[in-house]
């Protein structure tokens, strides 16, 4: 018998460690914010997204690389298997806009195989822009996961939690976890 529960996560910095992989990978990020910053602000990855979304096509390049070695979250990949497993309904709502797709899932695919029903674009770089809380509603969500609070703060009749950074600690109004261990121990989760 399926259970209806619905779960949305955001991919970056929720599932996998892209902020961390793209200041590595780009010279760029490396010497403007390793150099500048001891812990990345959501200020900084706004802007760093930018850079990605404006060079897409040359990272593309070696989007094979990008993939292999952008690592997932910790815990991540056991987390998904483990809800997949119990028949939780997950679905991916990203910031991201429509030119990433095939990146996008790629790295999902590579990382998470089958373990997404569909995957959301919000298009947040452009001016079809998608609220999250929208998509969440279309879904039927119960428990949406996000680094960002910027982007879920309008989501209100579900359970939402921050994955606790030092960039995203200065907004206080959701509950914050700090790993995926944790987020398991959810009442959401509970039989």
């Amino acid at each position: 018998m399926e259970n209806t529960k619905v779960i949305t996560i955001d991919c970056d910095e929720v599932l996998c460690n892209t902020a961390e992989y793209m200041m590595k990978y780009t010279d760029f990020f490396t010497k403007r914010w390793i150099k500048k910053h001891t812990t990345i602000m959501l200020d900084d990855l706004s802007e760093m997204y930018h850079f990605i979304h404006e060079n897409l096509e040359a990272l593309q390049e070696n989007d094979k690389e990008i993939i292999q070695n952008m690592l997932p979250v910790e815990w991540a990949q056991e987390a998904v298997q483990k809800m997949v497993k119990q028949w939780y309904k997950l679905y991916i709502i990203t910031w991201r806009t429509d030119n990433m797709k095939d990146f996008t899932y790629q790295r999902l695919n590579f990382h998470f195989p089958n373990a997404f029903k569909e995957v959301f674009f919000c298009n947040n770089y452009k001016n079809k822009a998608i609220a999250k809380s929208s998509l969440c509603e279309k879904v039927g969500s119960q428990l949406m996961i996000d680094d960002d609070p910027r982007f879920v703060d309008d989501i209100k009749d579900i359970t939402v939690v921050i994955f606790d950074r030092p960039r995203n600690r200065e907004y206080n109004n959701k509950k914050r976890m700090s790993s995926w261990n944790e987020i398991l121990q959810l009442e959401v989760f509970e039989k």
